[in-house]
């Protein structure tokens, strides 16, 4: 996949948004956001070119004080929509948010869908060792996948055209054993 400056300005946007942020698997939080981005281009390449700047943009609002606006006037509002599909709520506690994030997973479009699963994929591929944390984020992950579950179902027949649903949703269970 060539890549394009709206790209590389999406990249740019993630590293000013998180610069100071610091995350335990990696020094600097930009990785995770370009692994995601990174394992969406991998999977295929027919993947809108606006999922992967969403990949790169999608903890912009809720951690680097991003606005919707911005991301509408330098990345298109397809962009800042898949953006805030996949933004937790800040009015809501972190149980709460994370209770919103299983209960919407069937409302979700396609794209978010994939983004929030190729985002958690990221994220459960951080949680190593055993801790009370850990162990407390794989249930929430467990509880995910069976909400992505009950609706693959819904979709049975029709796999390829969800196809990576499916794919995302295997990887996290291999990650999990």
């Amino acid at each position: 996949m060539k890549l394009s400056e709206t790209f590389y300005r999406a990249l740019d946007l993630a590293l000013t948004a998180h610069r100071y942020q610091k995350r335990r698997k990696w020094d600097n939080y930009a990785c995770h956001l370009i692994e995601v981005a990174l394992l969406l281009m991998n999977l295929g390449s027919d993947i809108p070119e606006y999922v992967i700047w969403a990949a790169l943009l999608h903890d912009s609002i809720e951690d680097g004080y991003i606005t919707v606006d911005t991301l509408v006037a330098a990345f298109g509002q397809e962009t800042a929509d898949l953006v805030v599909e996949v933004t937790d709520d800040p009015r809501l506690t972190r149980k709460e948010q994370k209770q919103h994030q299983i209960d919407s997973f069937a409302s979700k479009t396609y794209w978010g869908k994939v983004l929030k699963l190729a985002d958690r994929y990221s994220n459960a591929c951080g949680h190593t060792g055993k801790s009370e944390r850990t162990e407390k984020y794989t249930l929430h992950t467990l509880a995910l996948l069976d909400a992505a579950d009950k609706w693959c179902k819904s979709v049975q027949g029709h796999e390829m055209k969800y196809k990576y649903v499916f794919v995302l949703t295997d990887m996290i269970r291999a990650n999990l054993k």
